[in-house]
């Protein structure tokens, strides 16, 4: 059983926050609305919808479950129409989501329905995109998998880690060691994706100056 204390202060920050949302929309125009899917682990088909008002990051709005309902560009455009107009297309320039095939053809249903909104994919996602292709050449691919296999061996071997860390920050190296993750070819990804991509070669150059004793 829950804290009924906890429950009243969850409702408290809930309604303030959803207050502060309601404000930022009712004052601003020319607003973004920016979707995004993923699946639960119970299975469930869920919809993220964030909006970016000018002058202001992207907060979250509201998510839907679309589990029940038939992933085609018809359905997908639906379920956008009604948040559009939960807040009110005027208020609405510009429409962002994935790349997928589905979420294209539901681009040009939105842009019929309302013209003054343009839909179109996520920069971010392709030049995630772009950069995975580019990094899937012979060469780079080889780099990158011998780094995964140094950083692997770093991070389950504490005294060796402990060692890495001291002289990785005395040579004044501030990014630690990641690994990197694979980009969904119809998810959206976060540019950050591509930095474990772009170091890798930096932590191979890195290794062998402390091997060296360089640092």
């Amino acid at each position: 059983m829950r804290n009924p204390y906890l429950d009243s202060l969850l409702d408290k920050h809930f309604n303030k926050c959803s207050a502060a949302v309601d404000e930022i929309i009712e004052s601003h125009e020319n607003l973004t609305l920016i979707s995004d899917g993923w699946t639960n682990v119970r299975g469930d088909h869920i919809v993220n919808f964030c909006v970016k008002a000018p002058g202001q990051k992207a907060f979250f709005y509201e998510s839907i479950d679309t589990s029940g309902i038939i992933q085609n560009s018809t359905a997908v455009a639906a379920a956008i129409f009604d948040v559009i107009e939960k807040i009110g297309s005027h208020k609405f320039i510009c429409f962002i989501s994935d790349n997928a095939p589905v979420m294209k053809a539901a681009w040009k249903l939105i842009e019929v329905k309302f013209p003054h909104i343009s839909a179109s994919g996520c920069a971010a996602h392709g030049m995630n995109l772009l950069i995975k292709d580019i990094t899937s050449t012979t060469e780079s691919a080889k780099t990158i998998k011998e780094s995964e296999k140094i950083i692997k061996f770093i991070k389950n071997h504490h005294l060796v880690k402990a060692m890495f860390d001291e002289r990785r920050l005395a040579a004044n190296v501030l990014s630690s060691l990641c690994l990197p993750v694979p980009t969904p070819d119809e998810k959206y990804d976060e540019l950050k994706d591509m930095q474990p991509k772009s170091t890798s070669a930096a932590v191979l150059t890195l290794l062998k100056r402390m091997l060296s004793g360089i640092v």
